[in-house]
């Protein structure tokens, strides 16, 4: 693996662990045995591996809310795209935990999460619009854009109430929790049988003290 490479993968670990506000370009290099002037040679300081990895979870969060034009309209399809969008949450988790501070400190980050939250959103109506008309869901203009933001909202936020809630440690778990969570926006607007379907599919992924 190149030694850019490196550095990135390591920097992300030790970000998702500790917090990027915690972690310095000496304590990356230390993790993958290189210099300091090796690291520098890559990257001029912290904020340009913060912006190369914010790049890729941009990226891959655009790719998830850009629907194909032959994306299925159902319930399961909005379940589907929840659970891919809290797994790159997970992954690129220290975004999120420290995401009001990284979107004061760097105007890209601000601009970006600014792109993604409406992304969500636009995506949620795009999936709902069609199963309206088609009688799976009972909502009005109004109510699909309420359930959107609130979607979006809690997608983006659920990792900081997580850390001060009494779910649990910060893991995987707890993301399968937000996407039930957030999916239970959803379910009070499906006619059945659907509402029961879905409800069935979500409940694995809800916490059990």
């Amino acid at each position: 693996m190149k030694t850019r490479d490196r550095i990135l993968n390591a920097a992300l670990d030790l970000f998702n662990q500790s917090g990027e506000q915690h972690v310095t370009t000496n304590h990356i290099a230390d993790e993958i045995d290189i210099s300091p002037g090796n690291l520098y040679y890559h990257f001029r300081n912290k904020e340009d591996i913060i912006g190369e990895l914010f790049d890729a979870y941009s990226d891959r969060m655009h790719d998830l809310l850009t629907a194909p034009d032959d994306r299925v309209h159902d319930p399961e399809e909005v379940w589907l795209l929840l659970h891919l969008i809290f797994e790159t949450i997970w992954q690129y988790r220290f975004v999120h935990t420290n995401l009001v501070d990284l979107t004061q400190r760097i105007r890209k980050i601000h601009i970006q999460m600014s792109h993604i939250t409406s992304e969500l959103e636009q995506m949620v109506v795009q999936l709902c619009k069609p199963m309206v008309r088609e009688g799976i869901m009972n909502a009005s203009a109004d109510e699909l854009q309420r359930v959107a933001t609130t979607m979006s909202l809690m997608s983006m936020y659920w990792l900081n109430y997580g850390s001060i809630s009494e779910l649990g440690k910060m893991n995987e778990g707890l993301m399968a929790h937000g996407a039930y969570q957030v999916i239970s926006t959803v379910s009070p607007y499906l006619n059945e049988p659907w509402r029961s379907h879905l409800n069935h599919l979500a409940e694995s992924y809800r916490f059990k003290p």
